[in-house]
């Protein structure tokens, strides 16, 4: 005969019970809420009554005036900054006072939503992310109202508990952040992340009082249905797994067998009994289930006192014996906190995936601002910043254009939106849309001497498009012109001195290009110096040194100024030794100054770069074979120049030569430099005879 499983002791729920002191313990009854405001007023009576205390109070409201004073004489007049449209636009809104309350509103809902989730994180939050609330009834009010309701809910809560703790969690939480959220003075910020680094502090503090012991209620209740469900679940289990261990160990019926299961089977129970009283085996996901069979040998017994929570101590427990009560094991330490785990173990993986892919974000500019439109759509600084970011990639032109021109139509007084407008259609080769733009971006402030800079470089481009040398000379000389307002307005980049000493050399005022050249060089180099220290420096005005170099030989080459000329051709190939139009240059002014072995040197040094596909460096040293009298050398060059100059491409009838795989076209007609090749073979064959007939 087998004995069935003795059911758990009746004295079970009693032993829960006294589990649960602890949280009483921390608990202590409270009086009513108008006998803790007496309370409260009592002590603020006596308080105003010492005498040291008033002085202390006084002494400290004296600090803080004069603090307050000293802070006002340093604004001067303007005691209060006047903060622009795209710092504050809700402070913009000078005749709707409702509407600035119900926008400001919205800020505070947004911070709070930020505490809650990781989802929607942007690194500015200026014009036009939060929107503007006119009507009352707007369903978007809800959601402030509703943060409002929470947080005085939660004051009140603390002050009817007069809970210290969440006293602590709501200052932390809530004066950091109180000077940020627009309800004194307006302030440059409608809402900003690094604001919430403290507050987010008092934040986690209240959640983790409300979670831990205000809804322990709660977690008793799932503690005790667990139980429950372990329970039934054990009892099956033993029974079963007993019944298996006997089929497969086939135990005689017998009398004499009978006898001893029953004697083993009751010690065996009451062991039974003794562990189901011990609920921290109840759950199967704590401890294994444990059984033991009759004939099981019988093992060592614990000590009775080695269990805290066997039926013994747990009668022991009392709530007003701290050394017995503190030996008592926290019901939250075997069920509440694997619970709390779980209830939190979504936001742990929605936080730490979005910390990885903020890291992400934050690598690039253009990352970051990517991620910012998709938080604020509308966010005119990102849209601005985007379009200027994405201008320098060919295959984005179209899109950086629709960027700027969507900031220009939100805001059309944004500057840096319509300077950025004004370069996407320059790069996309709309010159006239782009000096409209720029003429419009002129009447701000902030960027009048950009606009002016920019629209001397449309202008230049819109030059090579032009044929009639007329309008050409016209153009350059508005162009010209814009390069000096720029100037004035004190915006001198590398980029657009550099056109205005392109504009002079091509008007023939040397001496002119010469000073805007070696100005862009300065500042060139000054960006540059700067720029390894700090990445706030553009590059995108930079220019190319060596092509810079080459253009102010040029300049001392026409003004006959030989000596300045090669100067600046070897500083360019110091940085460039493979230039072409710099090897070639100086190959020229090392002839002009006869010095024919230089000249030599560097022509066949740029023919064999160039593969032997330049025939303007076969020419050039064809002419110095000329002067040295070898025409054999000199015929075969000049042929060789001339058969290249039929076989080449010609844009719009201009020579061009090939430097690093692109075309250099230097506006010279294709037939004149045909016409002094074949000039040359003449001469060559002439020299040649004259040579053959002596």
């Amino acid at each position: 005969m087998h004995n069935a499983p003795v059911p758990f002791s009746p004295d079970h729920d009693a032993e829960k019970e006294a589990q649960y002191q602890w949280i009483e313990m921390y608990q202590p009854k409270k009086p009513h809420f108008f006998q803790q405001i007496s309370v409260l007023i009592t002590s603020l009576q006596s308080l105003l009554t010492s005498t040291a205390s008033l002085i202390r109070i006084s002494l400290l409201l004296l600090v803080i005036f004069f603090f307050f004073q000293f802070r006002i004489s340093l604004h001067g007049e303007t005691m209060v900054y006047h903060w622009t449209i795209m710092e504050n636009h809700i402070d913009n809104i000078k005749d709707f006072t409702l509407a600035r309350i119900l926008s400001y509103g919205q800020s505070h809902y947004w911070y709070l939503n930020k505490l809650i989730s990781t989802k929607y994180l942007c690194f500015d939050y200026g014009y036009y992310c939060i929107p503007i609330i006119y009507d009352i009834v707007d369903i978007r009010n809800f959601l402030p109202l509703l943060t409002y309701l929470l947080f005085f809910s939660i004051i009140y809560y603390s002050i009817y508990q007069m809970r210290f703790s969440l006293f602590l969690g709501i200052a932390i939480f809530s004066f950091p952040l109180l000077p940020a959220l627009n309800i004194f003075l307006p302030v440059g910020t409608l809402l900003a992340e690094r604001l919430l680094f403290v507050p987010s502090i008092g934040f986690c503090m209240i959640i983790g009082e409300l979670l831990v012991f205000d809804f322990g209620r709660y977690w008793k209740a799932l503690d005790e249905a667990t139980d429950n469900i372990s329970q039934d679940l054990e009892e099956k289990i033993d029974v079963s797994l007993k019944e298996v261990y006997e089929f497969m160990n086939h135990k005689p019926s017998s009398d004499e067998d009978s006898d001893e299961e029953e004697d083993d089977g009751t010690k065996e129970n009451e062991k039974r009994g003794k562990k189901h009283e011990h609920p921290a085996s109840l759950s199967p996901t704590k401890k294994s289930v444990h059984f033991s069979f009759p004939n099981e040998k019988k093992k060592k017994k614990k000590s009775p006192n080695s269990n805290p929570l066997s039926p013994k101590n747990a009668s022991a427990v009392n709530p007003t014996n701290d050394s017995q009560s503190s030996k008592t094991t926290s019901p939250q330490a075997r069920v509440k906190f694997p619970l709390i785990i779980i209830f939190l173990l979504p936001l742990l993986y929605d936080s730490v995936t979005r910390i990885i892919r903020r890291n992400v974000d934050w690598k690039t500019e253009l990352n970051i601002y990517s991620s910012a439109l998709e938080v604020c759509p509308y966010s005119i600084k990102a849209l601005a910043n985007y379009a200027m970011l994405i201008a320098g990639k060919s295959d984005r032109y179209e899109e950086s254009l629709q960027s700027a021109l969507t900031a220009v139509k939100l805001y059309p007084d944004s500057p840096a939106a319509v300077i950025n407008a004004g370069v996407a259609y320059q790069r996309l080769g709309h010159l006239l849309p782009s000096i409209e733009t720029f003429e419009f971006a002129t009447q701000f402030e902030t960027t009048s001497g950009k606009g002016m800079g920019y629209i001397s470089s449309s202008l230049y481009s819109w030059i090579s498009s032009l044929k009639n040398p007329t309008y050409k000379e016209y153009i350059r000389m508005v162009c010209l012109s814009w390069v000096d307002a720029s100037l004035y307005q004190g915006f001198a980049p590398p980029s657009i001195l550099h056109i205005g000493g392109t504009v002079a050399f091509e008007q023939g005022k040397y001496d002119l290009a010469i000073r805007y050249y070696e100005y862009a060089v300065k500042v060139n180099l000054e960006n540059q110096a700067l720029r390894k220290g700090s990445n706030d420096v553009p590059i995108e005005d930079d220019v190319n040194l060596p092509f810079t170099y080459n253009q102010i030989g040029n300049c001392y080459s026409s003004l006959k100024n030989y000596t300045e000329a090669i100067n600046y051709y070897e500083k360019g190939l110091a940085i460039d030794p493979n230039s072409l139009p710099l090897i070639a240059n100086a190959g020229i002014i090392y002839k002009e100054m006869r010095n024919y072995e230089k000249a030599k040197e560097m022509g066949l040094r740029g023919i064999e770069l160039s593969g032997g596909q330049q025939p303007a460096l076969m020419n050039n040293v064809g002419m110095i074979e000329l002067e040295l009298k070898n025409y054999r050398e000199a015929l075969k060059l000049f042929e060789q120049a001339y058969e290249i100059l039929q076989q080449q491409n010609r844009p719009n009838g201009n020579f061009v030569m090939k430097y690093g795989g692109v075309d250099m076209n230097y506006g010279v007609d294709a037939g004149t430099v045909e016409e002094v090749v074949a000039g040359n073979i003449i001469r060559a064959r002439e020299g040649l005879a004259t040579l053959i007939q002596q």
